[in-house]
């Protein structure tokens, strides 16, 4: 019994610190009011972090026109 729950507890750990990786869509939107502009980019097969660190290096201010991105 006590090897039983040893396993039970090692396979639960390495499951546990595993990190899935997933398909992540990112949408950007440029502009305000009726002239925004809505972009998506996927990212497949990657962990949440990194998606999330690809999808922050969109957003943008050029000359004035905001580009902000969020993860999906």
């Amino acid at each position: 019994m006590k090897k039983i729950f040893g396993f039970l507890v090692v396979a639960t750990l390495i499951f546990g610190a595993t990190s899935c990786k997933k398909n992540y869509t990112c949408e950007c939107i440029t502009g305000t009011g009726a002239a925004q502009i809505k972009t998506e980019y996927e990212f497949e097969n990657v962990k949440r972090k990194e998606a999330k660190e690809a999808c922050d290096k969109h957003d943008a201010k050029v000359l004035g026109v905001v580009t902000e991105c969020e993860l999906k």
